[in-house]
């Protein structure tokens, strides 16, 4: 059976970049040469070569931008000069897509869940563990086999603790050990999202919003709603 593999492209331009000699047109062709090409061969070394690759990157326009002004204005400073040519070079070079009005990710998870269980995702963001599907971790050269409700527990997880990457504000003093043991013994989703409200003192919109933040679209222009009775 054929293999959709979905590569988080964004990370890897960073890389390139930041490589050492990622100041450099030649340094950075070779490191995205380097890591698109460790990326290939293990990959085929577990599957064959009935493979069809696609990376993914982020373009201008985020819909989170419009649920949350502040959403990743923690960012700040310039961006590496070269950043720009490394995402030109992996558009020109290999089988790319420049996400609109969302982010890679959310492109990413909408595939991984048309092609599942024959999608192979390949990112070091700890996000895709939100999505089923079978995550390839090239930074850390690790497998994981997410299960559906397994992802589930990660994004109710991330609702409670937030990420501060991203500047979004969980529960006060919530992190990942109390979290655990909020969500613990709950079996179904419905009952994961209502001890997350209680543990938002009934915020509703607050949590809401920080669910459409933290979730990766699983259809074109999903916005996420908490299950309901």
């Amino acid at each position: 059976m054929t293999k959709h593999v979905l590569v988080d492209a964004d990370p890897l331009a960073y890389r390139a970049v930041f490589s050492k000699d990622g100041d450099t047109i030649g340094g950075v062709i070779e490191k995205v040469d380097e890591l698109f090409t460790r990326i290939t061969d293990k990959v085929q070394e577990r599957f064959g070569n009935d493979l069809i690759f696609k990376a993914y990157l982020t373009g201008s326009s985020n819909f989170r931008k419009e649920i949350a002004s502040d959403y990743k204005s923690n960012r700040v400073g310039e961006k590496p000069i070269l950043l720009g040519f490394a995402r030109d070079y992996i558009l020109e070079n290999y089988p790319c897509e420049v996400t609109e009005g969302e982010e890679a990710d959310d492109a990413i998870a909408i595939e991984a869940t048309k092609y599942y269980p024959n999608a192979v995702v390949v990112s070091i963001d700890k996000d895709f563990r939100q999505i089923p599907c079978l995550l390839y971790n090239p930074g850390r050269d690790t497998w994981e086999d997410v299960e559906e409700f397994e992802g589930l527990k990660f994004f109710y997880t991330q609702l409670l603790v937030g990420d501060n990457v991203d500047n979004i504000k969980g529960v006060w003093k919530v992190g990942p050990a109390k979290a655990a043991k909020i969500l613990d013994g709950a079996t179904t989703e419905l009952e994961m999202w209502k001890r997350c409200l209680e543990a938002y003192e009934g915020d509703y919109d607050k949590a809401v919003m920080n669910g459409r933040l933290l979730w990766l679209r699983r259809y074109e222009n999903q916005l996420w709603t908490p299950p309901s009775d």
